[in-house]
């Protein structure tokens, strides 16, 4: 049976893809944008795309609870813009 579900980018090394059930996304605040999901016996950290919800198989689905960026060196550093954009910003910001 196909459930619709939002894919999920494990951090760092570990390429992959899995998939969490949209209901249980959409019920997380929309800042929410770190999960733990898991994986075997272990709860590994992700970043959920909340963009492209996807009709997926019920058995791909995996469990995930929140989590936060300081809990993933690797995920603050993935959201986190680069320091030049960052600059780019702040000048274009500036008045003239």
């Amino acid at each position: 049976m196909a459930v619709w579900a939002y894919e999920c980018r494990p951090c760092g090394d570990g390429g992959g893809t899995w998939w969490v059930a949209r209901v249980l996304v959409d019920a997380l605040p929309t800042e929410v944008s770190v999960l733990r999901v898991k994986v075997g016996a272990d709860w590994r950290c992700a970043t959920v795309d909340r963009s492209r919800p996807t009709a997926v198989e019920a058995q791909l689905l995996r469990q995930a609870v929140t989590s936060d960026l300081q809990d993933c060196p690797e995920c603050a550093a993935r959201n986190q813009a680069p320091p030049e954009a960052a600059h780019e910003a702040a000048a274009a910001a500036a008045p003239q």
